[in-house]
């Protein structure tokens, strides 16, 4: 699952293209819905996956701003600004 979450391209894909890929959105959104419920009653959880979760949704957070500075497509920081919303919701609900 650790693997799944870190290697999913949807970030790489956002940082270097500006694309929002939905089918690797989609998958990394069911990693961390199923991160939630292992992580229920777990005592310890990995340090590293703890460290790039919280990475996830402020790179979405500076690259929605960063647009929104650069006034980019509405569409676009729309969608970014929901992602960011969705993703940090989620990565919340891993530690609950």
């Amino acid at each position: 699952m650790k693997e799944k979450i870190i290697n999913n391209q949807f970030i790489y894909i956002l940082r270097l293209y500006m694309k929002i890929d939905e089918y690797e959105y989609l998958c990394l959104c069911n990693e961390l819905i199923y991160l939630a419920k292992e992580w229920k009653n777990m005592k310890y959880i990995d340090k590293e996956l703890v460290s790039y979760l919280y990475e996830l949704s402020n790179v979405v957070r500076n690259i929605f701003f960063s647009s929104k500075e650069n006034l980019c497509d509405d569409e676009f920081c729309n969608r970014l600004e929901d992602i960011w919303i969705q993703l940090d919701k989620l990565i919340t609900d891993c530690f609950y």
